[in-house]
Order: C-alpha cells, then structure tokens, then sequence
C-alpha cells in the first residue's frame, strides 16, 4: 500500500521507496526461478518498502523491475518481447537479447568475480537470477551498444521531446543528429559495463569482471578524447 502509489516519475528517479532486489532474501532462494523480468517483480513486491515515495532518493533496481512490470501491462507483451521488438530490433542491435545461464549460447561471455570472498577468481554464475530483467542483465556485443546510441540520436527509438528529456538537450531539428551528453553504466559481481557519448565521440567499454573495471577504463578513454 505504501509504494503503490509512487509515480513514473518516482521510479525513474529513484525516489519510489521500492526495495532492491539483491540482498538477503535475494541470496537465500535458487537464482534458477529468475527467468523473466515478472519473477523479479513477484520477489520485489513481496518485500517491504525502503520508504514513502518522495521520501528521499536511493538507486532502486526494484524501481527498474517496477518499470518493466508497467512495459508488460501497457503493451500486452512479455518485457523481454517488447524490447526485442520495440528497441533492439529497430535499433539494429543483432545481437543483444537475455540468454539464460543454463543454456549459454555461443560466444557468450562469463562473469569471473571476486567478491564472493578470498582473491579467487570465480565465476558469477549463482550471484544472479538464470536470466536479466528491467534491471540489468541482458547481454550485448559493443557494436551493438554503438548501435543504439546511433540510433537514439537518429530519432529511430524516441521523438524530439523524448530525445530532449533523456539526453538533456535542445530538441533536436528533424533529420539532425541529436547532441547532447549520454552516460549508461551497470555493474555486478562479474559484470561491468559503460556507455559514454557526447554525440560526437562514443565509448563502450565491456568486462566480464567486478565494477569499477569498465567504468573507470571508459571514464579514462573519454577524458583523453576529450583532451584531444
């Protein structure tokens, strides 16, 4: 009842109130019954909220499951369907998609972690659910990723008032390129990605290992461009 009545708004903020997803609870169940951005949202809504919405801000991974959960009574749809269809196929992303880690597909990479304690290398394949969902875990191939911000800043994904709010620019003239400051980054256990563009240089930087690995090899390529 308390987090039922955050807004959009609210979860694409971070100010919703809804609780994380990983943590104890998340820890203690088989990560095999994590298949689909619904069996996220049913462990999220069983948990109790962080706090009232607007109560104050806090990264929410639950808000991004809540999200995805709204995609999928909006649209009619599965998530994982609508995004294939509505994002990475019109962005061209050939390769993205959310490959189960019981059935790897080939040329998939794996995650190799430290945090699950000593100085190991290990894999992180029971650090998280057997699919991603609205909150992360999907995979993509760097070119693809490419591909996406191309096809943001060409008008294929959103139109000028959407392009404006996400990129926190001036709505872009048709047929222009959109310019305007794009950062993405995720990380888990094994896993660190990040996305930089300024709409003329684009940086991706993907690693298979613990954060902050890709992020700060991604802030360090984009701080030399900038120099240049």
């Amino acid at each position: 009842e308390v987090t039922r009545a955050a807004t959009i708004d609210q979860l694409l903020n971070h100010t919703a109130g809804i609780a994380d997803f990983f943590g104890p609870a998340f820890d203690r169940v088989s990560k095999d019954g994590f298949r689909t951005n619904a069996d996220y949202f049913r462990h999220v809504s069983s948990l109790p909220p962080l706090f009232a919405p607007g109560e104050r801000s806090q990264y929410c991974n639950g808000c991004y499951i809540t999200l995805g959960a709204i995609v999928e009574r909006v649209s009619g749809m599965p998530y994982e369907q609508y995004v294939a269809e509505h994002i990475f196929k019109p962005a061209g992303m050939t390769s993205a998609g959310y490959p189960r880690a019981d059935a790897i597909e080939a040329n998939v990479a794996e995650g190799y972690t430290r945090r699950a304690g000593g100085s190991e290398l290990r894999r992180n394949v029971y650090t998280r659910g057997a699919a991603g969902s609205a909150a992360g875990g999907g995979y993509a191939t760097a070119a693809d990723l490419l591909a996406y911000d191309n096809a943001l800043r060409e008008g294929r994904l959103l139109d000028a008032a959407g392009i404006a709010r996400l990129l926190r620019s001036a709505k872009p003239e048709a047929g222009t390129r959109a310019m305007g400051r794009l950062g993405i980054a995720g990380g888990a256990p094994g896993i660190n990605a990040v996305l930089e563009s300024d709409g003329v240089w684009t940086v991706v930087v993907l690693t298979n290992l613990d954060p902050p690995t890709g992020v700060d090899l991604g802030g360090a390529i984009m701080r030399a461009l900038a120099r240049d």
